[in-house]
């Protein structure tokens, strides 16, 4: 059996191409993956600062800035995430180019500071609420935020698509000040 010249050649670069293409589109899902990670930190960032909402009445008189209602920052925050997200009611993606699976908000926190104290209100995954009154003194949000006015933290956990068929559950949180300036 004769072997036609250039058939190793031909071979090498066949492969050379395929592995070139793979690479391609690995590097690709990796950019890919990045800007996605950054829209989602924007779109939680958002939501934080949505659900600031100050009690303009208390910062009228005193000038301090606190969250009174705390059920209705926690659903400004709710909404506020899917409208970012583009999530339905039950938090489950209308594209899902980003993410697959709902999104699950697994904290949310407001710490009101007034006079050397915090009030710490804590909504979990279920949307049980606790509050706790605590000295200002070295708090900080889970994420290592100091608290030294009051701040808003989140955290929620998705399912991002990966290379090729895999799939990877994403834990993000973030926190926000709201600060008089």
């Amino acid at each position: 059996m004769k072997k036609d010249k250039g058939a190793v050649e031909y071979s090498m670069s066949l492969m050379l191409v395929m592995v070139s293409v793979l690479m391609m589109l690995f590097c690709f899902r990796i950019r890919s993956a990045r800007v996605e990670k950054m829209y989602i930190e924007d779109a939680l960032v958002s939501a934080n600062l949505a659900a600031a909402v100050i009690d303009t009445d208390v910062y009228g008189e005193t000038e301090k800035l606190i969250i009174t209602d705390e059920l209705r920052a926690y659903e400004r925050f709710q909404s506020a995430l899917k409208t970012n997200l583009n999530l339905d009611d039950d938090y489950m993606p209308r594209n899902t180019f980003l993410m697959e699976n709902a999104v699950k908000i697994l904290e949310f926190h407001i710490y009101n500071v007034d006079e050397g104290t915090v009030t710490h209100i804590v909504y979990d995954e279920y949307g049980s609420k606790r509050t706790e009154v605590i000295g200002l003194s070295g708090v900080t949000t889970p994420d290592g935020t100091d608290v030294e006015s009051t701040t808003i933290y989140s955290k929620i956990e998705f399912d991002v698509k990966g290379f090729l068929t895999q799939r990877n559950r994403m834990t993000l949180e973030k926190s926000v000040d709201i600060v008089k300036n």
